[in-house]
């Protein structure tokens, strides 16, 4: 006989069991699975009681919280950082997006917050345009009075 140090606890073994005399029928396999686990698990509330170790209890080998389902559920789904076992970090951290999206607006200097920064200080092409306009340039008097181009 093959051996493949599977390590099955007493339940898998009689799933595997089932499975193996049905000939892999569904139908059967699990008529005879739910027969004999069953029939185990009745046997354990005589002998260990209900709940705990006992029947339908959390360490049930199969299905119970900490049983081989749960168990291998829980390695499916990845360490307690996953998405499963900590599905709110989707949503990020306090300063994502999603937990405080006033911040897409930017600080109180954005333009958002802030729009009249796009015209700059005192001193921008918009609050002041005469900068723009060249320097006059003297290119002479008559009487008292300056010639300047453009103007004086």
């Amino acid at each position: 006989m093959l051996n493949m140090k599977l390590d099955l606890n007493p339940e898998q073994q009689i799933a595997v069991q089932c499975l193996v005399s049905s000939g892999g029928q569904p139908y059967a396999a699990a008529g005879c699975m739910a027969t004999r686990l069953t029939a185990r698990e009745l046997t354990k509330c005589f002998t260990d009681g209900v709940g705990g170790d006992g029947c339908f209890g959390d360490n049930h080998d199969l299905v119970g919280k900490n049983g081989w389902v749960a168990q291998r559920l829980k390695d499916l789904a990845g360490g307690p950082n996953s998405v499963i076992n900590n599905p709110d970090q989707i949503w990020g951290g306090n300063n994502s997006f999603v937990r405080n999206p006033g911040q897409i607006w930017g600080g109180d200097n954005s333009f958002v917050r802030n729009p009249s920064q796009i015209w700059g200080g005192p001193n921008s092409v918009f609050n002041n345009p005469s900068q723009l306009a060249p320097q006059p340039i003297q290119i002479g008097k008559i009487g008292n009075t300056r010639i300047c181009l453009p103007w004086c």
